[in-house]
């Protein structure tokens, strides 16, 4: 069993064209955290940091590396899902967790790796439905691809907790999908975007908020009480309150939140700027 298991550094357990799995053991944790990441952006990494993180939260990890943007529609999914299975049988606790494509994972992978949580912070639902709306990059990527599986919905055996920004029009978009055919959690972060993990690490309470979620259900109150008061200190949250302020015509109040952008963080700044001139121009 697990129990048995010495900790160890980090290792590759499972390694294919498509995918790299490591793990991390704690010794006699009760949970197992299974990260689906991809190879750009791995969450894990501005959760974890150093070596020592997780364990020093208390669970042990299992990290399943994308190496390329492919959602997961590769050839040996069912011999990746044994594997991540066999890593993580015995724990009384084991969380699916990601962000965008690797929230998508988490999602649709859940059942089949015997999940009793599922946290997806502003995943994707569907990837075939030409309703709901894909970024083009992502669109792109899909396409060089056949896709093998997409049922999010069927795929749900316990109710998933996503965090998400009801402001992103597409992420909203998917979560809607989403809630239309089975019972979701919604944990809703206003403006955060949908890189709502480098929100929270800008406002310097990432570790709070993925801490306080892996130790159990979390309200949406109660995270929204750790967000409220630092949300300002983030620029990109700053930008995005700005930018909906745009699009709604609201160019005075915008241009004050820009006055606040320039303080934080230049290059948003100037971009924001350019935004709103170019919206005044249309105007």
């Amino acid at each position: 069993s697990f129990m048995d298991m010495k900790t160890m550094k980090r290792q590759a357990i499972y390694e294919s064209e498509d995918i790299k799995i490591t793990q991390d053991v704690l010794d006699g944790s009760p949970s197992v955290i299974v990260f689906f990441s991809n190879f750009k952006e791995a969450d894990w990494q501005a959760i974890a940091g150093r070596e020592d993180n997780i364990r020093f939260r208390g669970h042990s990890a299992v990290f399943v590396s994308a190496k390329t943007n492919h959602w997961w529609q590769i050839p040996d999914l069912q011999e990746m899902c044994a594997c991540i299975r066999s890593m993580t049988e015995g724990y009384a606790e084991r969380i699916s967790y990601g962000s965008s494509m690797g929230g998508y994972g988490a999602l649709l992978l859940s059942s089949d790796i015997a999940s009793t949580r599922v946290l997806a912070v502003a995943p994707q639902s569907i990837i075939s439905d030409p309703d709901v709306p894909l970024e083009p990059a992502w669109a792109e990527a899909i396409a060089q691809r056949p896709i093998l599986r997409d049922n999010v919905a069927e795929s749900m055996r316990v109710v998933p907790e996503i965090l998400y920004d009801p402001h992103m029009a597409r992420d909203l978009r998917h979560v809607d999908e989403l809630k239309s055919r089975v019972t979701v959690e919604e944990l809703r972060f206003p403006y955060g975007g949908h890189k709502l993990l480098n929100t929270l690490k800008e406002c310097g309470i990432l570790r709070d908020v993925v801490s306080r979620l892996f130790q159990g259900k979390a309200t949406e109150e109660e995270l929204l009480s750790i967000y409220d008061p630092v949300k300002r200190s983030s620029a990109s949250y700053v930008f995005n309150v700005a930018q909906a302020l745009v699009i709604a015509g609201e160019y005075d109040t915008a241009e004050q939140e820009l006055a606040t952008l320039d303080e934080l963080d230049p290059t948003l700044a100037a971009s924001l700027r350019s935004v709103i001139e170019r919206r005044k121009a249309k105007a």
